[in-house]
């Protein structure tokens, strides 16, 4: 930066650059503290490697004449552009939190800003918009899950600069500015956890139990919303086949990666014809029948008087029966590879004894032909 002056006179001109730090009081060259201003005595003022400190100096240059006489020039002040640290509401993350930074502009006038990140290992690189970042190029970045690898982050401002040419005109240009760099503490998030899908059979309530013990649990009907359990036994009233989705805290209560699982809702088990009571005479055979439908493929289990008896059939039929069966109670237990079993409602069976035999009281002769 420099500030230039010119004058025309008879004889020998001098030259001497005041400057003011306080709004007040000029101080002749040289400057107390201030050996990057230079050429004080010349018309031409130079300051190399300007600093924070020379901003909203001002300066002036006072012209002496051989013949005794002087004149001092109007003032004019140093603007320093500056770009301090970004402002960030915190400085410990979880992996994949969201967080927003703001860049914070001192002083000057901005034409656009360059987000940065340092590796590890390496120098900064130009950040880019895409899935996770967003306002790469602007005062504000978003940031949709930070990961462990980005976790120094430094923004650019790109300032417009008003400089003077030898003609004494003034040039537009452009100066790039660093902040400050800010490294943040980012904790790995803990391992996705596996969890099976479930199937209930009709609606109702189910309880889903977390696989593992851990410092807290989460668990979600939509990922786009806030968890809707935090107990470790999630007990939803399940009304149709839906998404569900877990995880749970570390000791530094940060959240794993979520697990996707499907709670399936299927058709329940439903008898549409119960077993009907039936009568028989001994020794024929007698048949039951039952209809039921659901979800998969439906087995049967009957009983008589709680015993297992007949095949995997939705008949029972009973041959030969005795007296002993009367008054048995036939149940069917039906189950399917997806749903519990139901039982069926019981039929009684009533087994009808043969009639006696006439009796014969005496000898009887009879004639030929009667």
């Amino acid at each position: 930066m420099f500030f230039k002056t010119d004058a025309t006179a008879d004889g020998l001109l001098n030259y001497q650059w005041e400057r003011s730090d306080d709004g007040g009081t000029f101080e002749p060259f040289p400057f107390t503290s201030a050996t990057h201003i230079q050429n004080g005595d010349t018309k031409v003022l130079k300051i190399d490697n300007s600093k924070s400190g020379d901003h909203e100096d001002t300066f002036r240059c006072k012209i002496s004449y051989g013949n005794g006489c002087s004149v001092i020039t109007e003032a004019a002040s140093a603007s320093i552009n500056r770009i301090g640290s970004f402002i960030t509401t915190e400085n410990e993350f979880c992996e994949g939190d969201k967080t927003e930074f703001t860049a914070r502009i001192t002083y000057g006038d901005t034409l656009s800003f360059q987000w940065q990140y340092q590796p590890s290992s390496g120098s900064y690189t130009d950040l880019s918009d895409d899935n996770v970042f967003s306002g790469t190029k602007n005062g504000v970045l978003k940031v949709n899950g930070i990961s462990t690898i980005y976790d120094k982050y430094r923004v650019q401002g790109i300032f417009k600069t008003i400089e003077m040419d030898d003609n004494g005109n003034s040039v537009l240009d452009y100066c790039t500015l660093s902040s400050s760099p800010k490294t943040f503490t980012i904790t790995p998030r803990p391992a996705k956890p596996t969890l099976p899908d479930i199937v209930r059979c009709g609606s109702g309530i189910i309880d889903i139990v977390a696989p593992l013990e851990a410092a807290g649990y989460r668990w979600y009907t939509d990922t786009t919303q806030a968890a809707v359990s935090t107990d470790k036994t999630y007990s939803p009233n399940l009304t149709a086949t839906q998404k569900l989705y877990f995880g749970y805290l570390s000791a530094e209560s940060c959240e794993s990666f979520r697990t996707e699982f499907t709670a399936t809702v299927n058709p329940a088990l439903v008898i549409s014809q119960q077993p009907q009571n039936a009568s028989e005479c001994e020794g024929n055979s007698v048949t039951f029948t039952v209809s039921a439908t659901g979800e998969g493929t439906l087995n049967y289990q009957w009983k008589k008087n709680g015993v297992d008896v007949g095949l995997n059939s939705n008949t029972l039929t009973i041959s030969n029966l005795q007296s002993s069966d009367n008054n048995a109670q036939i149940t069917c237990v039906i189950t399917s590879n997806e749903c519990d079993g139901i039982t069926s409602t019981g039929a009684t069976l009533s087994v009808i004894p043969p009639p006696n035999a006439p009796a014969v009281t005496s000898p009887a002769g009879f004639c030929n032909d009667e």
